[in-house]
């Protein structure tokens, strides 16, 4: 008898701790549950780096490749005076509130910057204007002319972009020379007046060149550009996964900036041409 009352005790006694353990997630089960489904995340926390701070607002790329726009109003406003573009950050996400619209924007209770020992992100920046808009699918087109079709998928909380209107990219360079989107800000490009020739002249301007590979060697390249010129294409600023695709003989065109000497394009992505000499 005395085996059974345990045996039934123990019965009884079994769900408890699970009913407790659900009790206990409450508000931080939910809230891992809501940055899980965005970030792949849980616990509430989130690392990134600033793209953009404006007043209110913060938006951040994770770690995992995401853009989120996060309201930070509810954090210490002495913290937020001290970020500067591409820091390092650990926000600490709140869920929403009852009665408050679910939207991608998320809020912020807490902010964390790195140490100081921690490296920053640099993040590239090219003006021009919207081409297309699609739900996961932009073209943007660089003062310099060249069209980006970009895959904005990753990216919460995308201002909305009309046709025609100015706007100014943030980028990264990405697999096989592509570009990757961070963000997209609007208004803030200037018009696409300016000619390809015109642009050259203006100093760290991104340039479109397009020529022949003449020789490659480790970090770089000459290209016998079309104009005439003979150029030395670094390509510390590019993503070097695609180095190996850059042959003598092939035509290419090189997206870059001036180097620190005459001669020098600093590549930041390039197009092979469909086909090769």
């Amino acid at each position: 008898m005395k085996v059974l009352a345990v045996l039934v005790s123990l019965f009884l006694l079994a769900p408890a701790p699970a009913m407790a353990q659900k009790s206990s997630d409450g508000l931080g089960g939910v809230l891992g549950d809501v940055l899980g489904g965005i970030f792949g995340v849980g616990g509430g926390r989130v690392h990134g780096h600033v793209v953009v701070s404006k007043g209110d607002t913060m938006v951040v790329r994770t770690d995992d490749g995401r853009t989120v726009s996060v309201d930070v109003a509810g954090t210490d406003p002495r913290v937020r005076g001290l970020l500067k573009t591409g820091d390092g950050v650990t926000l600490t996400m709140r869920a929403p509130r009852e009665g408050e619209p679910r939207t991608d924007k998320l809020t912020a209770s807490e902010l964390q910057l790195d140490p100081p020992s921690q490296a920053a992100k640099s993040w590239h920046r090219v003006e021009g204007t919207v081409e297309e808009v699609d739900r996961s699918r932009v073209v943007f087109k660089t003062r310099e002319g060249f069209k980006l079709p970009l895959d904005v998928s990753s990216i919460k909380s995308l201002p909305s972009l009309h046709r025609g209107e100015p706007a100014t990219l943030v980028y990264e360079p990405g697999a096989r020379r592509g570009v990757v989107a961070i963000w997209i800000e609007p208004g803030t490009g200037g018009a696409p007046a300016a000619s390809i020739e015109t642009s050259r002249t203006t100093p760290d301007a991104l340039q479109r060149v397009h020529g022949l590979v003449d020789s490659v060697r480790v970090g770089g390249f000459t290209l016998l550009a079309d104009d005439g010129r003979t150029l030395n294409v670094e390509m510390n600023r590019a993503n070097p996964s695609g180095q190996s695709d850059v042959r003598p003989g092939q035509l290419v065109t090189v997206f870059g900036r001036p180097g620190d000497r005459p001669g020098v394009l600093s590549a930041e992505f390039i197009e092979p041409d469909p086909t090769r000499r």
